[in-house]
């Protein structure tokens, strides 16, 4: 219907009715002083406008009413027939202009709006996935690497199936066993690393075979996809610490570090333990009363033994084949050579293959062989 008068009759317009029920007149009309096409009626109009104000760009715009608490602007794209002139239940307590995409389904809507902090995108339903990934994923049409500038939030779990690089940044954790980079495995058998309150930052090392081996190496960066075959799972979690040798051509060349249940053990597969410009700080253990049968504790590799209790035998728990100690004296006693002790026991070979008799301040240096502990004056005051 043309020709139609709006405001006071004042402004030609044209009214037409709305195609969701045929029924419902939309009026259409000119401003004669901005010269735009508005939208609504006379107290709540929209505008399209093209405005070119701005000193970079020229910017079509839709102005929608300022509104109040219970008539938020917001523009909506959808199919006539799901949208129409009807109350969606979808935006009931939203209080920021909104741009809101609806699909075919209930529910199936896309919101993006500025909280006065931060931008924020919300699906009403499903899972979120940008390109053609599977749903929940970030990737883009053509495989393209997805870049995020500033912090990404997530407060549950985390996945990719490729490379997740962080640069010139950190990437943070929650707190609490069920935290941390998780590389395979499930929760009680995971690789990763973890950080707890109770146990501080936690390195771990998969306890199934394929998912970590109970194994970590220090590798060479030019060699991260080389075989260092530890494809074999370790009794006990190990630290492989491997040379920048190619492990194609050499893969023995490794030291290892592993507590195995009774003793803390420094190996490597080849070579030996080199100390390179520091001193090896050994222990001294508590010290010792003098007995037939002599039993050192686990606390040193040197005891003073007190007392005057003569020595027959050394009990040989806790000792490996090749470990050497001192024993310094504060009293006489006597050191019996080649003497049978009791159960548990190795007999003292003295190298002058007869008793030792010792001063307060006498030294015997000692070595287990496996079978005997040989002895020798260290010191005699």
């Amino acid at each position: 219907m043309a020709n139609a008068k709006h405001d006071d009759n004042r402004v030609p317009s044209l009214i037409a009715v709305s195609s969701v029920d045929g029924e419902t007149p939309v009026r259409l009309w000119a401003d004669p002083t901005t010269h735009r096409l508005l939208v609504g009626n006379t107290f709540s109009p929209a505008d399209i406008v093209f405005d070119t104000t701005d000193a970079n760009a020229g910017m079509l715009k839709v102005l929608l009413p300022d509104g109040d608490a219970t008539n938020v602007p917001v523009l909506m794209v959808g199919r006539s027939s799901i949208i129409g002139s009807t109350d969606l239940g979808i935006l009931d307590g939203i209080t920021q202009a909104s741009l809101v995409i609806y699909g075919d389904a209930a529910g199936d809507t896309i919101r993006f709006y500025h909280d006065g902090t931060r931008s924020r995108y919300i699906s009403g339903s499903g899972a979120h996935c940008f390109g053609t990934g599977t749903p929940g994923s970030i990737a883009s049409e053509d495989g393209d690497d997805a870049y995020i500038t500033g912090q990404l939030e997530v407060d549950g779990n985390l996945y990719a199936d490729a490379q997740v690089r962080v640069l010139n940044s950190s990437i943070w954790v929650g707190i609490g066993v069920s935290s941390g980079l998780q590389f395979s495995g499930t929760a009680a058998t995971r690789a990763g690393i973890i950080y707890g309150t109770d146990q501080g930052m936690s390195l771990v090392a998969g306890s199934l075979d394929g998912h970590g081996n109970h194994q970590v190496n220090i590798i060479s960066g030019d060699n991260v996809l080389k075989d260092h075959d530890r494809d074999t799972k370790a009794t006990n979690p190990r630290l492989n610490i491997f040379s920048a040798t190619d492990p194609d051509s050499d893969n023995t060349q490794y030291g290892y570090f592993e507590h195995d249940t009774s003793d803390f053990i420094a190996g490597a597969a080849t070579g030996g333990f080199k100390m390179d410009g520091i001193r090896l700080k050994q222990a001294k253990g508590a010290n010792v009363a003098s007995a037939g049968d002599l039993t050192l504790g686990e606390d040193g590799n040197y005891f003073i033994i007190t007392g005057t209790t003569n020595i027959n035998a050394i009990t040989t728990a806790g000792w490996e084949a090749g470990t050497d100690f001192f024993l310094e004296f504060a009293g006489v006693l006597d050191v019996n050579h080649s003497t049978s002790g009791g159960a548990g026991t190795a007999t003292i070979l003295m190298d002058t293959s007869t008793t030792y008799s010792s001063a307060a301040g006498s030294v015997l240096q000692m070595v287990y062989n496996g079978t005997n502990f040989l002895a020798t004056p260290f010191l005699t005051p």
